[in-house]
């Protein structure tokens, strides 16, 4: 089971669309992620894990709580990725 920190995930959206904007300013977005034969771009992997962090974020029960509040239920994925709360855990 994975925790999921409200603060970090705010803040790991953040950093994301930092890096987005450093791999585009450099002309990095379309180039390909690895030279295994993929058609897959640097701009495609950033785009797939900020959707990711987005939806976890969209769908966190913390969502504007204070910080004191998400120290009470901490969230948690379970394998299907689905969130889950573990009662009286911490942050």
């Amino acid at each position: 089971m994975q925790y999921v920190n409200p603060n970090e995930l705010s803040n790991a959206v953040c950093n994301i669309y930092d890096v987005k904007n450093a791999i585009k300013s450099l002309g990095l977005n379309d180039e390909l992620k690895d030279n295994d034969g993929t058609e897959i771009t640097i701009g495609d992997c950033i785009h797939d894990i900020l959707l990711f962090l987005e939806e976890l974020e969209a769908n966190s029960p913390y969502k504007g709580d204070e910080p004191t509040i998400a120290r009470s239920k901490v969230p948690a994925l379970d394998a299907d990725g689905k969130f889950i709360y573990n009662e009286g855990g911490t942050a």
